[in-house]
């Protein structure tokens, strides 16, 4: 971007012209989720499986994924143990406990490949959600399931 200023009568210096660069960068998260597409029975299992990737064309930086499994008080569901796996680049978090991932770095072509498996009751309302400054387009960002 450039500015440029002029007075009039004004004849001397040059300068009268400012120049600044900003350098901007785009990600485009893609997050696509699995769960149950059967009738779940009461206590079964399932696990839902988030693979978040990132299209490019430069690094996502600082990625929160967000994911949340709503239930009455008398239907909580049991989380085992979440397993992530990572390609093209990208790293797992270190702590895969919380339902908020935060700063997570996605290199362009990289891929987070995140299971979640819970024991619960049916009629449990799944979501999940990754967001990223630099990405043109939520649309693609988020999952929701019901279990039946």
């Amino acid at each position: 971007m450039a500015l440029t200023a002029q007075a009039v009568g004004d004849t001397g210096s040059s300068d009268k012209r400012v120049e600044h660069k900003f350098q901007t960068y785009a990600a485009d998260l893609v997050l696509v989720g699995q769960g149950p597409t059967e009738r779940m029975p009461s206590g079964g299992s399932f696990a839902y499986v988030l693979d978040l990737s990132n299209a490019g064309p430069d690094p996502a930086r600082k990625v929160r994924l967000e994911s949340l499994l709503l239930a009455a008080a008398d239907r909580m569901p049991v989380l085992g143990a979440k397993t992530c796996v990572a390609s093209g680049g990208a790293v797992c978090p270190a702590d895969l406990q919380s339902s908020a991932l935060t700063d997570l770095q996605l290199p362009s072509g990289g891929r987070l490949v995140i299971t979640l498996p819970y024991q619960f009751a049916p009629g449990l309302n799944f979501n999940a959600t990754a967001l990223a400054k630099g990405d043109p387009s939520a649309l693609n960002n988020a999952y929701t399931s019901i279990a039946r």
